[in-house]
């Protein structure tokens, strides 16, 4: 997995909001778009750059983290929903960057149900 650059459009607005926000459809990352069974992605920002283990690596200097969340109505129902989430670093030049995605999420990547801070309202 590598880092990738993304618009710093985001992570200012992350930074902004100081919450967990949903992400308009029409910035969500491109290779997603068509995806099928996507329900949103959320994102926040962190109170500093901190350093975050996510299965099984370790990366410095986050800022703000995506979260998508996907539903599977065929699959058994206490594994319907499926999160994915993407670390954001903003270098010294102000470019932004995005890597994932990792399957490690503190609430768990097979769901029953949305974690409490998402909604279907993207």
């Amino acid at each position: 997995m590598q880092w990738k650059t993304k618009s710093p459009d985001l992570l200012r607005r992350l930074r902004d909001s100081g919450t967990t926000t949903a992400v308009p459809r029409d910035e969500w990352p491109a290779f997603y778009v068509e995806v099928p069974g996507i329900v949103g992605f959320w994102g926040w920002p962190t109170t500093s750059a901190v350093t975050v283990r996510s299965d099984g690596t370790t990366l410095t200097g986050v800022l703000g983290a995506l979260e998508m969340i996907s539903r599977d109505p065929s699959a058994q129902t206490m594994s319907q929903v499926k999160s994915y989430r993407f670390y954001l670093r903003q270098l010294a030049d102000g470019s932004v960057q995005r890597i994932g995605p990792f399957r490690d999420v503190p609430h768990g990547h097979w769901r029953a149900d949305m974690p409490s801070w998402a909604s279907t309202g993207s």
